[in-house]
This record gives C-alpha cells, structure tokens and sequence, in this order.
C-alpha cells in the first residue's frame, strides 16, 4: 500500500507542475471563462485527477466531462475538482491512511465539504474542529480566492 501512496503523491505533484505550465494558474489569477463546455486542456486535466482519484472515484471520465458541461461554468467544476484532489492526496499522506474503504469514506467527506460550501458560501473559518474543519481549510487552500466571490460557485435549492 505504501508504494501505491507514493505514486498517487509522485502523480499529484505532477498534475499541480502540469496545471502551473498549461495555464490553468491563469484561469485561477483572473477567473474562469464560463463556455458551454470543457477545452481540450481541461477534459485531460480532468482525466488526471481522475486518474490521481481511481481508487476511490469510479465515474467515469466522460460521464465527469458530461455533467461538468452541463453546469453554468464547467471550468469552476475543474478548479473544485483540482481542489478536491489535492486535498484528499494531502490527507492520506498527512494520515498514513491505507485501508480502502477508509479512503472512500475520505473522499466521501471531502465531496460533502464542498457541496456545504457551495450552499452556505465558505466564508470564514470553520467553527468547531475535527476533520470537517480541516478540510474546508484545506479545500480553500486550493481553491483560487476569487472563487468564493464567484456567483456560480453557489448552489442554492431554489435553483
């Protein structure tokens, strides 16, 4: 299981040299371009978070791409799914964690971290402590700061 940990670092370390080369730093500087769908660029960004994320994310990479083209801003989805990843990759290294239904309940609780700062904003530090508080902290390390001001970041049951 260790070798397995260290590929998936060596491979995010890769995807974070590969987003700052290919561009999607600039996206994250000045905000995204809400096309109707995904670039070229970042359906293979998606694959390799995908890729980083095999063990615990089972959809598949066009069934990703479909959904992410059906929101209002399918580059956002990119930067959360970026954000997601890193996150998850930062825990299982920080937590030596190696059981798989362990990752999956992980990966689980990372999504759920999102999805609640999606509806209430994100804003402020998390109160409490835990593994809640921690992830929210992480996720907005990796999520550009413009993002949480961004209207279509939100998602609200009206909608």
């Amino acid at each position: 299981m260790k070798f397995e940990l260290n590929q998936l670092l060596r491979l995010v370390g890769l995807l974070i040299f590969v987003i700052s080369v290919s561009g999607l730093n600039s996206v994250a500087m000045a905000g995204p371009s809400c096309s109707q769908s995904l670039t070229p660029q970042q359906v293979e960004q998606v694959r390799m978070f995908k890729q980083a994320l095999a063990q615990v994310d089972h959809e598949s990479l066009e069934a990703t791409v479909e959904e992410f083209n059906k929101s209002a801003c399918p580059a956002i989805r990119v930067l959360m799914l970026d954000a997601m990843t890193r996150t998850y990759a930062d825990l299982i290294r920080d937590y030596d964690l190696i059981d798989q239904d362990a990752r999956v309940r992980l990966y689980d609780k990372i999504k759920m971290n999102m999805a609640y700062m999606q509806f209430t904003g994100g804003r402020g530090r998390c109160k409490g402590s835990g593994l809640n508080c921690l992830i929210q902290d992480k996720l907005k390390t990796y999520l550009p700061s413009w993002l949480l001001d961004h209207p279509q970041f939100y998602v609200s049951i009206d909608e």
